[in-house]
């Protein structure tokens, strides 16, 4: 099972935009089920507004709201392109809700190999925006952000950031 709701007011209906939002929005999400374990999760991808902190507010609260609301307790998976540094409101919404940034669980201490927003402009990075969050279900075993260059440029103007993740359910 999977879907696209759009972040606004009226998430359901398409190319929606509401909140002072800069551009439209949507989550994409799906519910899985890992063959070797049967265990089943949610994964949720989106990429929050880069202009307005009033959008990413109202953003992150109607995601939340979708995760409590579809979920049904199961493990949840939420990354994607969040617009705010660590510091932001935004990202406090979310740790504050129970979900842990996988990356900084890894690597307690900010540094500039963490950074992974460059805009074409610098080699290190100039912020950390993307992000790949998780409920207590589960473990991150390693995350990085990627470095790597494809015939001597970056694919995109952000670093990609990866996740080793093990499920774990109680029984």
């Amino acid at each position: 099972m999977s879907g696209i709701f759009w972040l606004s007011d009226t998430p359901e209906v398409a190319g929606s935009n509401t909140w002072q939002a800069a551009c439209n929005r949507i989550v994409t999400w799906g519910r899985l089920i890992d063959i070797s374990s049967n265990i089943e999760f949610f994964i949720f991808n989106t990429h929050l507004d880069h202009i307005s902190q009033y959008a990413r507010e109202e953003s992150i609260k109607l995601i939340l709201k979708y995760i409590g609301n579809m979920t049904s307790g199961l493990p949840v998976i939420l990354m994607g392109d969040f617009n705010v540094e660590q510091d932001n409101k935004v990202y406090k919404m979310i740790t504050e809700y129970g979900l842990k940034d996988t990356y900084r669980e890894i690597h307690p201490v900010s540094d500039s190999t963490d950074l992974t927003f460059h805009g074409w402009r610098n080699e290190n990075g100039l912020t950390r925006i993307d992000y790949i969050f998780v409920s207590h279900e589960c473990q991150t075993g390693n995350a990085l952000v990627i470095r790597k260059k494809i015939n001597g440029i970056y694919p995109s103007d952000h670093l990609p950031v990866i996740s080793k993740i093990e499920i774990v359910i109680d029984d």
